[in-house]
């Protein structure tokens, strides 16, 4: 995937280790690992999908818009706040998880949902 363009981004990877070291732990991130399994085990007319708790670390999540446009398959990944739908390249979040590196309460990450859908919901108070 490197040679089509795909980086690793070494700063995902908090533990004090070498540049190499920190590569390789990025390859071993389970939702990495997941897709690989459902793309050796799925038939590619199926889309791969993927659970998991935790929320997905922006490394991981640019190398499924590589994955979903190198090998034309669609993968839905939902982590821990929402769900990711990879097409081609693209993620319905529209990077929101690349751009957000801090973590907002509940209130506060449905306030900033309600933004990307065209502002708060309106409602019939007295």
């Amino acid at each position: 995937m490197e040679i089509e363009g795909y980086i690793p981004d070494k700063s995902f990877v908090l533990q004090n280790v070498d540049e190499e070291e920190k590569k390789q732990i990025l390859y071993e991130h389970s939702e990495k690992l997941a897709i690989a399994f459902g793309h050796a085990n799925i038939p590619p007319s199926m889309p791969i999908r993927v659970i998991k708790n935790l929320r997905v670390c922006g490394d991981c999540h640019n190398w499924t818009k590589f994955f979903s446009k190198m090998t034309r398959r669609e993968v839905i990944v939902r982590d821990g706040r929402r769900f990711h739908h990879f097409i081609d390249g693209y993620c319905s979040c529209k990077d929101y998880c690349k751009n957000s590196h801090t973590l907002h309460t509940d209130e506060e990450e449905a306030h900033i949902c309600d933004k990307t859908k065209g502002g708060p919901k309106k409602t019939n108070a007295n």
